[in-house]
């Protein structure tokens, strides 16, 4: 496909259409949402606020927060992402 069709193509018609139908694949899975994970509930005006109060850190530790890596990876469509061990101070194998 050459950059002229790509570009017609790409002009509200058959992409967007395509994108919107995957987004609608992955929001109707099998998703559980976490109860540990703290998200802010809305109104009816879908206004929703919250009050954040960082905290020095913990006895024993440098820093107040926590540096989180991670690694994705794609097969068959699906998504695999897990936490990095560099986030736990130890050796990467994925590197």
């Amino acid at each position: 496909m050459d950059f002229k069709q790509l570009k017609k193509q790409s002009s509200l018609g058959s992409l967007t259409d395509k994108l919107l139908k995957e987004a609608e694949k992955m929001g109707s899975g099998s998703y559980e949402k976490d109860p540990r994970m703290f998200s802010i509930e809305r109104d009816k005006s879908g206004v929703g606020f919250a009050i954040v109060r960082f905290l020095p850190a913990p006895a024993g530790e440098e820093s107040p927060f926590v540096k989180l890596y991670n690694h994705g990876f794609q097969n068959g469509g699906r998504w695999f992402i897990a936490n990095c061990r560099t986030s736990i101070n130890e050796h990467c194998p994925v590197k």
